[in-house]
């Protein structure tokens, strides 16, 4: 529907963050050293760069913060941390601006029901899937 293919342009922005984060981060290598702790803007690019790379690896499997933390070897609230000043948005609004782009690609593409795109994406409910594309 005409609804639907507005949203998979709006949403194929998910896409086009993930490389625009990978290709412009690294103009982020500088030291930071007021923060005192000796880790560079370029150690931070590289967590931030293998979150990114684990999100997308996983997108259609149940993971969490939780399970991204453990993979990549840092608390979940530094990883936030550092996600967010590098990108501008959480780990958890990437995950599912992601997870949304990808749903409606389906919801254009295919012929699957809306409830199990939605179930793929992450959502019990089509409520909450409505939703969260109305946001």
């Amino acid at each position: 529907s005409g609804a639907c293919r507005q949203w998979l342009q709006t949403l194929k922005l998910g896409a086009k963050i993930a490389f625009f984060i990978k290709t412009h981060i690294s103009k982020l290598a500088i030291i930071d050293e007021s923060a005192g702790r000796g880790n560079t803007m370029k150690d931070q690019k590289e967590v931030v760069e293998k979150v990114i790379d684990y999100i997308e690896t996983n997108l259609e499997k149940d993971i969490s913060l939780d399970n991204i933390s453990k993979n990549i070897g840092y608390s979940k609230f530094y990883l936030n941390r550092i996600f967010t000043e590098h990108t501008g948005i959480t780990m958890y609004k990437y995950l599912q601006n992601r997870r949304l782009t990808v749903a409606a690609e389906k919801l254009v593409k295919t012929d699957k029901p809306i409830m199990q795109i939605a179930y793929e994406a992450g959502y019990d409910t089509q409520q909450s899937f409505s939703f969260a594309f109305k946001k």
